[in-house]
């Protein structure tokens, strides 16, 4: 049986658009796998923090009233004059405090913000034109961003009880997001300086 022109036509074209479809939807998933670090840091960055909860409440033996989180010492680790300690505490600033003197009219201004930033960086790990480093960062920084505004919805603050000091000095407290959010930036700068020491002629 010979099939007619239309007919031939109207399957060839059937299979293009399945075959568009298919490229599509592969092209979707290779893009939305860019958000997979952003995930892994958000469900880090919870458990480490539960974790940190549950053993606060279980060294205190008290609840925690208003989540005004005491700096309870989980854990310290020293090799000669570094060491690591763990101690929950609320950080209702930004980054290193800023901005924690406002009290509770901080809270909606760096939500907004923070916010505003996640959307952002989540834009830039999906854009495929621009190199695969910087995507990864931007997708650290978009789970890092997420995990701290998480805590700012549940908690009216951050939390962070990651606490690295060296010759008695102690660095401001930080958690997995932070760490996260740190690493993210330092590959996006790296990229970008990359990208403009290409773009000058050479000589």
């Amino acid at each position: 049986m010979k099939l007619s022109i239309p007919l031939v036509a109207q399957r060839l074209v059937a299979r293009l658009l399945a075959a568009r479809l298919l490229a599509s939807r592969l092209l979707t998933a290779k893009r939305l796998a860019m958000l997979l670090p952003a995930l892994i840091v958000f469900l880090l960055d919870r458990a480490t923090k539960e974790w940190a909860i549950y053993q606060t409440i279980v060294s205190a033996q008290e609840a925690l009233a208003n989540l005004r989180l005491p700096d309870l010492q989980l854990l310290d680790l020293q090799l000669g004059e570094l060491g690591l300690a763990l101690s929950l505490s609320l950080n209702r600033g930004v980054a290193f405090g800023f901005l924690s003197w406002l009290g509770d009219y901080s809270q909606v201004p760096i939500i907004i913000l923070s916010l505003a930033i996640s959307l952002l960086f989540a834009k830039f790990a999906l854009e495929q034109a621009r190199p695969r480093v910087a995507r990864i960062a931007a997708s650290l920084i978009f789970g890092g961003a997420m995990g701290n505004l998480y805590d700012r919805l549940l908690y009216d603050g951050v939390l962070d009880f990651i606490d690295a000091y060296a010759y008695g000095y102690h660095w401001y407290k930080f958690n997995l997001a932070d760490a996260a959010i740190s690493c993210g930036v330092a590959l996006w700068l790296i990229t970008e300086l990359r990208s403009l020491v290409r773009a000058q002629p050479q000589k």
